[in-house]
């Protein structure tokens, strides 16, 4: 079932037959408001015997085809009244082009009156689409709950700022991630996710994205403002059921000598007689494609390794990492089905090394040969390369200390792996539901260091 507008105006086949009337205006010129406009005017009773006469016109010559005679007035629906006698009623209609980032809004406006009508039958909008604006339709709000404040206050929110000053705050319907140098592809990437319900209270989302919002965001601005609004809850105390409560919102404001809208993520402290609002500047939100390649290279770096072992002292581990730095930039790390974590700086006058053995392995694993128990650390390495049961790669040792910064958000175990072919050194950090043995799975961290070309 067709329009009114669309049937009489817009079909292809109608536009047709419009440009051979006396009119003679193009329906497809995207520049026909203004060439309408500049039209004489025409008597509204001349239009509809137009309209009526090609409608008698169509059914004579195609009366063979119709199984049934058509009158020639639409039958009228409850609700709807025929306009006046001398005027031609008509719904706005709306045409999406199967190409191009434009929709075409055509209102037509009919007088009831003859005198009134001049013929400026259509007003045109060329709009974007929404689809391709990305943040007309952007929408998210929800309160942060006491478990999520202390996540991002005391724990996570310090350590991504040393991993970098800029990432992407990703939200989804199920979850918040925060990523570091994802699309990039310089530095230390970093993935934090977190499952709604761990961060926060009445939830709500919503984009023509599959509701799915991206933006970058200044870390330490974030950190900021939410230990600020935590201080001012404290202080601002209870009243009512949303009192006392940290509120989080995308909103779009006007900031001073400015003509165009900013996006800003607010935190909104309400309190008994009193509510404090902060903006935390944000990116202009990722475009459809944009949050497409972010969501395809966080697929990617969800792989894991085939083997991970698991280093159970990150501090014994950093006090090397440390010392190593002063010695050189480049660190070789290998790891072995076995168990062993070997790291490893040299330079032409010194070599410093250090390795941690029988360390407890995840996935693919192998029995150690007696032969290299009583071999030195390098050795052992490089026979278990040649065997295929380790891999080695070599990373920046300042990357890998900063990898190791992420012990402060307090995971209770990490593991390390070589992603295949070498293609990287991952870190993943593991949390326990408190008081049991059992992984968290409401919450996630964990890095990918870039490797570096041997040669």
């Amino acid at each position: 079932m067709e329009s009114s507008p669309h049937a009489l105006f817009w079909c292809k086949e109608v536009v047709v037959v419009w440009e051979l009337t006396e009119f003679g205006f193009r329906l497809d010129d995207l520049d026909r408001n203004q060439f309408v406009h500049k039209m004489a005017g025409r008597d509204s009773t001349e239009l509809v015997s137009c309209v009526v006469g090609l409608l008698e016109e169509f059914q004579g010559t195609h009366s063979s085809f119709l199984s049934s005679p058509v009158s020639g007035r639409v039958p009228i629906s409850a609700g709807w009244c025929p306009p006046p006698l001398g005027s031609l009623k008509l719904n706005t209609d709306a045409t999406v082009p199967k190409s191009g980032s434009s929709v075409v809004y055509i209102s037509v406006e009919l007088s009831r009156t003859k005198s009134s009508l001049s013929f400026p039958l259509f007003q045109l909008c060329h709009l974007k689409k929404k689809q391709e604006q990305g943040q007309s339709w952007m929408k998210f709000k929800a309160f942060l709950t006491e478990n999520g404040v202390n996540l991002l206050e005391k724990r996570f929110l310090p350590t991504l700022d040393k991993m970098g000053k800029i990432c992407h705050l990703f939200l989804t319907r199920e979850h918040a991630f925060f990523l570091h140098n994802l699309l990039s592809g310089d530095g230390v990437q970093s993935i934090a996710q977190f499952q709604k319900e761990a961060l926060f209270d009445d939830y709500r989302i919503s984009s023509q994205n599959e509701d799915r919002i991206a933006f970058a965001i200044d870390i330490s601005l974030l950190n900021r403002a939410v230990r600020s609004s935590v201080s001012i809850c404290s202080e601002l105390g209870g009243g009512g059921s949303n009192a006392n409560r940290l509120q989080i919102k995308l909103v779009k404001k006007l900031p001073p000598n400015s003509t165009l809208p900013t996006p800003f993520l607010t935190f909104e402290t309400k309190g008994y007689k009193s509510a404090v609002i902060q903006d935390v500047p944000i990116s202009k939100p990722l475009s459809r494609a944009q949050v497409l390649e972010l969501q395809t290279a966080l697929d990617m770096a969800q792989d894991l390794p085939q083997t991970l072992v698991q280093v159970p002292d990150l501090n014994q581990l950093q006090n090397f990492v440390d010392r190593m730095k002063l010695v050189g930039d480049l660190l070789n790390v290998s790891i072995s089905k076995y168990g062993d974590l070997h790291v490893q700086t040299s330079t032409t006058l010194i070599t410093l090394g250090a390795e941690f053995r029988k360390l407890l392995v995840v996935g693919d694993r192998a029995v150690p040969p007696p032969e290299d128990q009583n071999v030195s650390a390098q050795i052992r390495s490089e026979r278990a390369i040649l065997r295929g049961d380790a891999q080695s790669v070599q990373v920046n040792v300042k990357h890998f200390s900063k990898s190791l910064q992420c012990h402060q958000v307090k995971p209770d175990c990490a593991f390390y792996g070589i992603a295949p072919q070498g293609a990287c050194l991952t870190v993943i950090f593991q949390f326990f539901i408190p008081g049991t043995r059992q992984t968290d799975k409401s919450i996630s961290l964990h890095c990918r260091l870039p490797v570096l070309d041997p040669s």
